[in-house]
């Protein structure tokens, strides 16, 4: 294979210039060629188009090549119209990557502004008190966060952390937190845990903690940094299932809308209880249980793919557009997501979700069959 030919061919895709048919030949020539000639031509495109870090944990190459590599080697699949899956894989890596630094503008951005969905200039975290007393920690006075126990720090890297101090706080019981869209949120409590609510979620903790356990409830999704305790357990239990742990991290995303809970062990140890059946996991360790069927499932995960939230970022691995769209929607809140026909394109990488919602849409239409609309807070999406 040349590999100015195949420069050439990337260059033209990146730039919105190449036919159909000369997609076909990129195809082609990467299916027959060696993956070792491939990878010096995508880092010398990755770095012309810098500064990229291609090396972000947010970008696996060796693990990308493969997928891709498997694509390409068993043809184009049936039901796409010019774009096979192999190459769709490779190409939302290097959009996502260059996207930040291409002026190509296509229909769907026209198209979507109009009825864009934007994330949030501000975060709202709303805190419910026992007697019904709701609070904005992110528009509170700071007068009336100490009144009621919140404090206020800012991180190294800007971000807030809501921490929960006890000695200002006089009712009793379990207050309730929600965070808002399109943004995650920090809270410690008053044990000095830490936790990262992804959006949309919902914590309820007590007010104050009593000498034999620790225990709270989640609904969505949050990262847990629990403090070491060995005399007072930390239960965090969702609609159906009980995590029981002593010091560690962990994450939890309970989806309603489906009824799984899936709980992640990055680090110690954490038993996980459905019905009569408790799991003990180790790190990099999954446990997923279902709200309608007893029983445990457990299983080796990337802990990459789970945590990208946690980091500002939507992460793909061989996901269906459905798979995608449905983290997509919980971010932005879309209330309603229309497929007309799936093709048989799989998306692998990384998206930013600090960009609104039709930039998220460029990226994809830009790699694969699908179009998308935005009306109100609905997306359709169609071949």
């Amino acid at each position: 294979m040349s590999r100015e030919k195949l420069s050439d061919l990337l260059n033209q895709y990146l730039a919105g210039t190449i036919s159909k048919e000369d997609l076909r030949v990129l195809l082609d020539l990467m299916a027959i060629d060696d993956q070792r000639q491939v990878e010096p031509i995508i880092d010398k495109l990755i770095k012309e188009k810098g500064p990229l870090d291609d090396t972000s944990e947010h970008f696996n190459q060796g693990a990308v090549m493969n997928s891709i590599r498997r694509r390409i080697c068993s043809g184009y699949l049936p039901g796409t119209r010019w774009l096979a899956a192999g190459i769709a894989t490779f190409l939302v890596i290097l959009s996502v990557l260059l996207y930040q630094n291409s002026d190509k503008k296509v229909s769907i951005h026209q198209k979507a502004i109009a009825s864009d969905i934007f994330l949030p200039e501000k975060n709202h975290v709303i805190l419910r008190l026992t007697d019904g007393t709701q609070y904005d920690l992110s528009q509170a006075p700071l007068k009336t966060l100490n009144e009621i126990g919140v404090n206020i720090v800012t991180e190294d890297d800007g971000q807030t952390r809501f921490v929960f101090t006890p000695a200002s706080i006089e009712k009793t019981g379990f207050y309730t937190i929600k965070n808002g869209k399109g943004h995650t949120c920090q809270l410690q409590l008053t044990d000095g845990s830490r936790i990262w609510l992804n959006a949309g979620a919902t914590l309820s903790y007590p007010s104050r903690f009593p000498e034999s356990r620790r225990h709270v409830t989640l609904e969505g999704e949050a990262f847990f940094q629990v403090a070491h305790d060995e005399h007072r357990p930390f239960n965090v239990s969702t609609a159906h299932t009980v995590v029981q742990v002593l010091g560690t991290q962990f994450n939890i995303a309970a989806d309603s809308s489906t009824g799984f809970t899936h709980t992640t062990l990055v680090e110690g140890s954490v038993a996980v209880t459905n019905g009569n059946q408790t799991r003990l996991l180790q790190p990099g360790w999954q446990a997923t249980t279902e709200d309608t069927t007893p029983g445990i499932l457990t299983d080796t995960v990337n802990l990459r793919d789970v945590l990208a939230w946690k980091d500002g970022y939507f992460r793909f691995n061989d996901h269906t557009i459905a798979e995608v769209m449905a983290q997509v929607a919980a971010w932005y809140g879309i209330e309603h997501i229309h497929i007309d026909e799936q093709t048989g394109d799989r998306f692998t990488g990384s998206v930013s979700k600090a960009q609104k919602l039709s930039d998220v849409l460029l990226q994809l239409t830009e790699i694969s069959n699908y179009r998308f609309k935005i009306k109100e807070r609905s997306v359709y999406i169609m071949k």
